[in-house]
C-alpha cells in the first residue's frame, strides 16, 4: 500500500516537471482539448489514476494495520503454545525415561 501511495507522488512530481519544462504550454493544449495524444496527456491520466489508486489505499491503510498487529498478536501466542507443548512433552518424556530406568 505504501508503494500505491509512494507512486502517486512519483506521478505528480512528473507532471509538475512537465509542466514546469514548458511553462504549461502543454497542460494548456491539454485543458484545451488539443493534445489528448502528447505526452502530458499520459502524465495526467497517470497521475489521475495514482491518485485514486492512493486515496484508496490511504482509507484501507488503517485497516490493514489493525489486521496486521492482531495476526502478529495471533502468531506471538501460537509461539507460546508451542513452546509450552514441547515443554510439556519434554517432560513427559523425561518422566517416562525416568520411570522406565527404574524398572
Amino acid at each position: 500500500m505504501t508503494t500505491i501511495i509512494s507512486d502517486a507522488g512519483g506521478a505528480q512530481s512528473a507532471l509538475q516537471a512537465a509542466i514546469g519544462a514548458d511553462g504549461g504550454l502543454a497542460l494548456e493544449a491539454y485543458g484545451a482539448g488539443l493534445a489528448s495524444d502528447q505526452p502530458i496527456a499520459k502524465l495526467v491520466e497517470h497521475k489521475e489514476t495514482t491518485a485514486k489508486g492512493a486515496s484508496a489505499a490511504k482509507d484501507a491503510l488503517p485497516g490493514v494495520q489493525d489486521m496486521l498487529t492482531k495476526a502478529r498478536g495471533a502468531l506471538a501466542k501460537a509461539e507460546n503454545a508451542k513452546f509450552d507443548a514441547v515443554i510439556v512433552y519434554l517432560k513427559t518424556r523425561a518422566d517416562d525415561e525416568h520411570s522406565a530406568g527404574r524398572s
